[in-house]
Order: structure tokens, then sequence, then C-alpha cells
């Protein structure tokens, strides 16, 4: 294959916005782009490979793989080697050692893409911190890989039209199954190869296109435009994509194109290629593999080691040493294992069997931590499981008994049970909002004799916007509630709201001020309730904040007692912004009917050690409470309104 050290260029297009976007630089919010453009042109690449073996009667499945064992794994190993030997100490927590094994298990089979598909979203912290997450796209490929090169060798020789016509009808499929799964499945749209296949035939197609030789006839001039055009789409992609991005979907299609583009179009006699050609561009392409591998586990390890997000001096500070690392092993282990004259087919192979299974045995150790450390340190494994206990509450077993009724939505079920139950009681309180909304109606169900409670409460439905201008993952109940209070209303005797709050601020409610409460959502809360309030004349709760700890409690130092760390984990400026929240919540509602009932008082936690009640902490997570916490909590809260005559939930159990 001829080389086009644009090609190269192009990799430096990919993996330096990558880069950027897991160090957290700004200005690149669709980095993530670069995984999709190095799909593109691996497409292309191998196809022209797989093609050119075929016309020249030289295809074989064993060299094929032999190539890519020499191409992968090798650099891989090494990394994976490394990093196995440092994760233990920069930490002994059994979840992040666990999960690491597990990772390692599920790259040893190439199907490390199912397994971070089923343990959470590309985006957020969970991903931030670990350290094998890049290799998703590894194994995506190799699936590809498995059926493409099969394909090649039974379809092509019906000829290169037929084979082409095959291709467009496959991407059309994929790219129909992403622009669904967006919409229904978003973790598995980006994760898996059925979603994914199409950015790799893009690549194919784009290699049958360029063989053909026809763009020799293509003007110089519009080769010029439609590379530079391609540059554009893909630079733009970078800055403009974000984390609410549908994708992949058909927004995809538009940096997937312009790669396409830059494939057939740039060349030496136009700007774009050039600008690609440039020896630092083409330097930064080579080393492009080993920058993806070593990437992420020495920033996810930064993560882990730092306990927060990493400043952009500490990145400036990293990406030399992530560009030294990978270098280093371009040259010393990339490059010498592709000489087929020093390490041959049967050395890479067995080498490559060696590597897979250390990698087995490695990640089942990881995966085992927790039996070797209670071995060791049992006294620590002890409060472990404690903390591991806590944690485990998070999803919520809610109460859904007789009349004390939940639902996520107002559903034709819960509609039912509902006028059941106001034939026999007549009146039910109503707790509307997000997971908070589920936490106060647990609490207050665990606490009352009242017998008709009910709530329809979800994660992520709150009463405003999201001020990021993202939309929730499903559907939110609020206009179905207005719906449902045109023919139930007389079967209402009180609603309640609440919800957490760090989600009304622009900036982490840790570092924020009073210039980052973010008005118009506190005025949309309000104006919604009034409307209810007035429209409905129903009597409108909303309680108040219950701040945020600094850290899920399952992170927490199982290594002393919670009492002697608690206060470490209570950050005194989100109580600040709670209690600002509160206060700007009584201002908004005083040319309103609609009561405010401060939860922080009612709670009467005294921070920070009030986190804790006879030894035990009611947190489950950072935000919400355990199940200890809502028996306590809710009984504090019922013996708060009885005091002030606001006996919402009759008397106590």
């Amino acid at each position: 294959m001829q080389y086009r050290p644009e090609i190269d260029g192009l990799r430096a297009l990919a993996i330096l916005p990558v880069l950027f976007f897991h160090a957290g630089v700004p200005g690149v919010s669709g980095g993530y782009i670069g995984v999709d453009v190095f799909f593109v042109i691996s497409g292309y690449l191998i196809t022209t490979l797989l093609i050119e073996d075929v016309n020249q009667q030289k295809f074989s499945i064993i060299n094929f793989y032999e190539r890519r064992a020499r191409r992968i794994l090798p650099a891989l190993f090494v990394v994976i080697g490394v990093t196995s030997a440092v994760i233990p100490l920069i930490t002994s927590h059994p979840d992040i050692l666990s999960r690491y094994g597990n990772s390692l298990l599920s790259v040893s089979v190439f199907m490390s893409n199912f397994w971070f598909w089923s343990q959470s979203g590309y985006f957020g912290s969970v991903s931030e911190t670990t350290p094998m997450l890049h290799t998703w796209s590894l194994s995506l490929e190799e699936q590809f890989y498995i059926v493409f090169p099969l394909c090649v060798a039974m379809f092509f020789r019906y000829g290169r039209k037929t084979f082409i016509v095959l291709i467009v009808i496959s991407i059309l499929i994929s790219l129909a199954i992403a622009e669904w799964g967006w919409r229904n499945s978003s973790i598995a749209n980006f994760y898996l190869i059925f979603t994914r296949a199409w950015e790799l035939l893009f690549g194919a197609l784009s290699a049958l296109i360029f063989q053909r030789g026809r763009l020799a006839s293509f003007r110089r001039e519009s080769k010029s435009i439609l590379s530079i055009a391609g540059l554009l789409l893909v630079l733009i992609s970078n800055v403009v994509f974000d984390s609410n991005t549908p994708h992949p979907s058909l927004l995809t299609v538009v940096p997937v194109i312009g790669v396409v583009f830059i494939i057939l179009f740039a060349d030496q006699n136009n700007i774009t290629g050039r600008i690609l050609s440039n020896k630092a561009f083409v330097g930064v392409g080579l080393i492009s593999y080993s920058l993806y591998l070593w990437h992420q586990p020495v920033l996810a390890l930064s993560r882990i080691l730092l306990g927060e997000d990493l400043s952009l001096l500490y990145v400036a500070f990293v990406l030399p040493i992530i560009g030294t690392l990978s270098y280093l092993s371009w040259r010393f282990i990339e490059n010498p294992l592709r000489d087929k004259t020093a390490f041959s087919r049967a050395k890479i192979f067995k080498l490559s069997i060696i590597g897979t299974i250390s990698t087995v045995i490695i990640g089942a150790c990881f995966s085992a931590n927790i039996i070797f450390q209670s071995i060791v340190s049992p006294e620590n494994m002890t409060r472990y499981m404690h903390l591991k206990k806590l944690n485990d509450d998070s999803p919520k077993n809610m109460i859904n008994s007789e009349c004390h009724i939940w639902d996520e939505t107002f559903s034709p079920s819960f509609i039912q049970r509902f006028e059941d139950c106001a034939q026999v009681y007549g009146k039910a309180s109503i707790v509307l909002g997000g997971s908070h909304g589920m936490d106060l109606y647990n609490s207050i169900v665990k606490n009352t004799e009242k017998d008709f409670v009910v709530s329809v409460s979800r994660g992520f439905c709150r009463a405003h916007n999201m001020i990021n201008g993202s939309q929730p993952p499903h559907r939110c109940q609020y206009e179905d509630f207005l719906t449902f209070l045109d023919t139930h209303s007389d079967s209402i005797e009180s609603v309640v709201y609440t919800q957490t709050p760090d989600r009304l601020f622009t900036r982490a409610i840790y570092v924020a001020t009073e210039a980052d409460l973010h008005e118009p959502a506190i005025d949309q809360i309000v104006l919604y309730f009034a409307n209810v309030q007035s429209k409905f004349n129903l009597p409108v709760y909303i309680i108040g904040m219950f701040p945020p700890l600094t850290a899920d409690p399952e992170f927490f130092d199982y290594s002393i007692g919670l009492e002697e760390q608690v206060e470490s984990f209570v950050s005194i400026n989100a109580i600040k912004m709670s209690e600002l929240l509160e206060d700007r919540f009584k201002s908004k509602i005083e040319h309103t009917d609609i009561s405010f009932v401060s939860k922080m008082e009612a709670f009467d936690i005294r921070y920070p050690h009030g986190v804790m009640v006879d030894g035990q902490l009611i947190y489950s997570d950072k935000r919400h409470l355990n199940q200890f916490g809502e028996r306590v909590m809710g009984k504090r809260l019922l013996d708060y309104l009885k005091k002030h005559q606001l006996d919402l939930f009759e008397k106590l159990k």
C-alpha cells in the first residue's frame, strides 16, 4: 500500500482531541469524536490492505490476524502490565481494584465494550477513574474485523460494484440502528458494534472509491475545496459537539463525512494535505496508537490519586509524561515487534497467547482482591462491607403497599389504585420530585399512620429545565400531573415537592457562590406550583434542601472509623449554598400561597457530625438518605411539621 503522510497527520487530528477531552482541557467538548475519526481511518486502511491482498491472490486470514496481533497486542500488554503494577500503589479500594480486574478480563477476550456498557456511560466521574475505559474501541474494532475480512473474501469476487452496494446497505442499516439507539438505549448505542459499524464501513467505502483511481480526474481546485471542507467539519465537530449531543446518530455523519473528504481529496497538491503532512502532525500520528493506550490509564490513575478533577496546571505537567511514555512505547515496543525478521509469526502468536493468559490471571486476582484483603486486614474489610451496604441502599426499595402508592409515572395502574384508595380514604397527600422526592416519600410513609400517601417521583425529574440545556433520560411527570389533576384534584389533600440543591447552581455546589445560583430554574419551580395551587385550589408545600456530601460513603477511608473522618466529607460551602437556596425560595413564594418548610431545620442535622445518628451514617451516597436515614429523618420531619401545626401526614406511628 502506498504511504500517505496525510493519513498519519489525520491520526494526529484524531488522537489530540481525545487526549485533550479526557484531560478536561476547555474548548474541546466534542473531543471524543476523535474515536470516530479513528474508526473511519481504520476502515480505510484495513480495506485497502484486504483488497490489495485479494487482487494479488495473497489473501489469508492467518496473515490478516498476524498483522492485527503485531499492531495491537504488544503495546497493549505493556500498558496493562505497567498499569497493573502501579494501581495497587495508588489505591487499595476493593471496588476500584475489582472493577479494574473485571475490565482486564473483558479486554483479554476483546469484549470490554460490552463490559463498560453493562457498568456505566462514557461520560461521568466513574468513567474518568477507569484506567481501561478506552479499550472499548479496540474491542469493537476487533469484533468488526472478525467478520469483515470474511465478507471481503466471500463477496468481493462478485465484483466491486456489488460489494459497494452491500457496504452502502450495511451503512444505512447500522446508521438507522444508531439513530434509534440514541433515543432508546443511549449507553448501548455508544458502545456496541451494531451502531458503530457504519463508521468503519464509511472508511471501507472510501478505500474502494480511492482505489478506483477516478479521483485523479477531479480538478485540483475541487479537491482542495472538498478537503478543506472535510477538515473544517472535523474541527468544528470537536468544538460544537458535547456530552449531550446524540451520538452516534445522524449528527455524527458530519465529522465522518469530513474524514471521508480528507481521505479522498487531501494530497500534496492542496493545503489540507500539506498541513496534515507536516512533520509535527505526522510525528504525533505515528505514535497515536501508543498515545491512545497510555493517556487513559495515566489520567485515570491521576484522578484516583488526587481524588478530584485535574487542574490545568496538573494537565500541563502530565501531558508530557504521556507523550514520553507513548514515544518510548512506539520506539521500543511497537516498531521492533512489527519486524518479521526479528519476530516470526510463531513468536508473535506465542507472545500473544502468553500476554492474554497473563492478562486473565492478573484480572482474576484484581477481581478477587477483597478475598485477599479480608485475610490480611479483616477489620478494614468489615468497615468496607458496612460502607458498601450503605451504597447498596442507593437503588431505592420503594414502599408500595396498599394505599401507600409509588410510581415513576401516572400510569394506568397508578391511577386505578389511586381511584380505588380514594373511595376508601377520601383524599391523599402526593409527593412529587426526582430522586429526592423518592427519599421524602419513603421517609414519610415509614413514619406516618396516614393511610393514603402517594408519590410520582423519578430520578432526574425536577420541576425545572436542566440548567445545562440537556434533557432527562426519560419523560418526567409534571405535565402529566396537571392532566391528572383535571380529573382527580378533588381526591388530593396536599401537594408536596422537594429536590436536591446542587442542580440549581451553574457550578458545583462545593465551590459555588451566590452568583452561580440559577434564578430562572427557581422561578420555573415557583411558577409551576403557584399555578397548581391557584388553578386547583390545593395546598402546596415545598420541602427544602438536603446538602450533599463530597463523596459517596463507599469511597470513605475504610481503614479508620467513620466518626474520625466524616467531617472531611462535609462541605461547609454546600451547607451555605443550601441555606441560601432555602432563603431564596422563601422570598420568591411570598407573593403566592405556597408554604415552604426548611428541610435543614426539620431534619435538625448538626453538621458535620450530625450526619451520623447513634453511630450510623444517614447517607446512602453523597446525595440521598439510606434506609436508616429515612426512618430517623422522616420521624424528625413529621415531629417538626406537627410542632408547627402543619399536620400534613397526621400522627406518627
